[in-house]
This record gives C-alpha cells, sequence and structure tokens, in this order.
C-alpha cells in the first residue's frame, strides 16, 4: 500500500513538473492608433498576476500557460485582453490600444492633470503590482491542494517576482516624479529663472527632482530653492567657461 503510494505521488509530481514547463512564451510590440510604439504598458497574466512593462519600442515577453488570459493595459487607454489557446511554444501577439475617449474628454475640462488623481488611477489601474505580497505559508498550502500547477508556478516564478519588483519601482518612481511636476511646474520655473526649452530641463533634471524635499516643502521653500538652485547653476556654468 505504500509503495503503491509512493508511485502515485511521483507519478504526479513529474506529471505536474512537466505541466510547469509547458509554458508559452507570449510575445510582441504594442502601438499606439498611429502605429507607434507605446512605452509603459502593463502586461499582465490574468492568471498568475505576474506581469512585464514594454521597453522603450513597445516590445515585450511574458510566461503564460494554456487557458490564461493575458491584459495589456496603460492609462488613457482601452484594454485588451488576449486569450491563450496553445500548450507550447512562443505565441506572438502585436497588440493595438486606442485612447479612451472619457479619459480624453476629462483631460480636455480639467486642463492640467492633478497629481492626486493621477495617483488614485495609477494605483487602481496597477493594484495587483502596488499591493503584491508573496503568498504565506498557509496560503501556499492550500493553493498546492486546489491548484497543484499555479503553486508550482508560483513557487518556481523567481524571476516573474523580480520583474513584478522592478516594475512596481518604476511606477513609484513615475508617482513620484509626477507629484515633483505637480508641485514645481516648469512656468513657475521659467518665471524666477528665465530659462526654457532645454536647458531647463537639464536645470530642473539636475538640481529639482528631489520627492524627499518636495514632499514635505512649502511653496515659500520650493520658491527658495529654485533661486538657490539657479545661483547654483549659475555658479557652475560660470566655472565651465
Amino acid at each position: 500500500m505504500f509503495t503503491r503510494a509512493v508511485i502515485f505521488c511521483l507519478l504526479l509530481n513529474g506529471i505536474l513538473i512537466c505541466d510547469l514547463h509547458a509554458q508559452v512564451s507570449v510575445y510582441g510590440t504594442i502601438y499606439d492608433e498611429k502605429d507607434l510604439p507605446l512605452q509603459g504598458v502593463s502586461v499582465t497574466s490574468k492568471r498568475l498576476g505576474t506581469g512585464v512593462a514594454t521597453n522603450l519600442y513597445g516590445s515585450y515577453s511574458l510566461k503564460v500557460y494554456q487557458g490564461d488570459t493575458v491584459e495589456y493595459s496603460l492609462l488613457g487607454f482601452r484594454k485588451e485582453y488576449v486569450v491563450i489557446t496553445q500548450k507550447t511554444g512562443t505565441a506572438r501577439h502585436d497588440i493595438h490600444l486606442y485612447p479612451d475617449n472619457l479619459s480624453l474628454d476629462q483631460v480636455k475640462v480639467t486642463g492640467r492633470r492633478n497629481s492626486v488623481k493621477d495617483s488614485i488611477e495609477l494605483r487602481m489601474e496597477y493594484g495587483h503590482i502596488f499591493n503584491y505580497k508573496p503568498p504565506s505559508a498557509w496560503k501556499y498550502g492550500a493553493m498546492a491542494l486546489s491548484s497543484p500547477i499555479t503553486f508550482l508556478g508560483e513557487l518556481f516564478n523567481f524571476k516573474g517576482r523580480k520583474r513584478n519588483k522592478q516594475f512596481r519601482e518604476t511606477l513609484l518612481s513615475y508617482e513620484q516624479q509626477h507629484f515633483i511636476e505637480s508641485r514645481i511646474p516648469y512656468r513657475l520655473v521659467t518665471e524666477l529663472t528665465g530659462l526654457e526649452g532645454d536647458e531647463r530641463a537639464l536645470f530642473y533634471n539636475k538640481y529639482l527632482r528631489d520627492y524627499d524635499f518636495v514632499k514635505y516643502a512649502s511653496q515659500y521653500d520650493i520658491h527658495q530653492k529654485i533661486l538657490q538652485s539657479f545661483r547654483e547653476y549659475q555658479e557652475s556654468k560660470k566655472q565651465k567657461e
């Protein structure tokens, strides 16, 4: 009896491991309505909860399973979904995302975007990334009993967890930079320094992108920071000359 149980467990383990490796590598490029590549699109496995973001060229690659649904989403665009039908190998899916007309109308009405509103939308859109926590030992046990394939996929998905962490850091950085730009608008920098265009962008990126300072600074502090930084910027230019 014991021998049969051991054999059964070994056979089951072999089947599960085979299924674990029977993944599909989904890849492709995401475009907008003008056929231009879109960077920063969230490509997510609905089954595993793992995801990646498209690079500068709109390209992505994600490992999923047969029957999984892949979600493509980006703020300001309508979501798209693809159901994976094949069991192994690679599957190319080039996707077009189209603007969400409701979001565009809201932008036209409100004019300048509100950083708090954008932050809320960002966290709603990518909640599975912001709020992701590795399953506890109890959840791992329950997952192993209810869905062994998903359990093994989660257990050995080291690269997926690393990509999720990197993507979360990218989203947090985007959120922080957007907050800085809402507190220190470019027009204010121009009013106080006279800088415009590329020179203003260089000055801004070098001296003003300090989230820890901006988070607690008063408007007076921000004005003083810009003026002091501009004096340092001018001194730096003189030394180079």
